[in-house]
């Protein structure tokens, strides 16, 4: 859900953390609301309410993104998560991933675009690779109130459990198709293609 703060607003991109940065504002004492919006409206249904104030979010490395999502469906059967990933929904990650880059090439990028206005319209846009320290540039860039420590001091939230995360596993051609058909997010937000720490879980699994 997208948060309204004293001097800025929080869009929440499903899948980036925004479980933890509601805790952590929380935390940290910063007073907030819920927009009246549905809990994943996009930018252009958030940004008459914005009223000035500045705007931040989250994005996800792809490789991360798809084995969350897959993850958190695999551990909440009830919840069918983006309804553009539902149709080629499988319980086998490879499965997943492969026919969502074949039949819908760039959806992540998609989604992304929807929720920052791309062009980008937002003022900030961090990684949630690095949520606590990307909160506390992004509340100081906005002029809030808060605790630093706090922040780093909250405890990870909506951790899917490890017997999933542990079964996510890219092959190398799985993940090379992945790489290619989010190349937008890649390039657009400032990633690496290949994270190692990504490719050495896929490694260790």
């Amino acid at each position: 859900m997208h948060l309204i703060l004293p001097n800025s607003v929080f869009v929440h991109i499903p899948k980036t953390g925004g479980t933890w940065v509601r805790k952590a504002l929380t935390a940290a004492q910063i007073p907030w609301s819920r927009t009246a919006l549905l809990p994943h409206a996009d930018f252009s249904h958030l940004e008459p309410l914005v009223e000035g104030r500045f705007t931040f979010a989250f994005v996800r490395h792809p490789l991360s993104w798809y084995r969350s999502a897959w993850s958190y469906r695999m551990s909440n059967p009830e919840r069918l998560g983006p309804a553009s990933m539902a149709e080629f929904w499988s319980e086998d990650f490879d499965t997943f991933v492969t026919g969502c880059c074949s039949y819908r090439s760039g959806l992540l990028t998609e989604l992304f675009e929807r929720f920052t206005g791309w062009p980008v319209k937002l003022d900030w846009t961090g990684h949630a690779e690095r949520l606590a320290d990307g909160l506390v540039e992004a509340l100081t860039l906005a002029g809030e109130s808060f605790d630093p420590a706090a922040i780093h001091g909250c405890p990870p939230a909506n951790v899917s459990p490890s017997r999933f995360t542990e079964s996510a596993v890219y092959c190398d051609q799985t993940r090379e198709l992945l790489l290619r058909a989010e190349e937008g997010v890649i390039s657009r937000y400032g990633y690496d293609a290949l994270p190692g720490r990504l490719v050495a879980a896929d490694a260790v699994a």
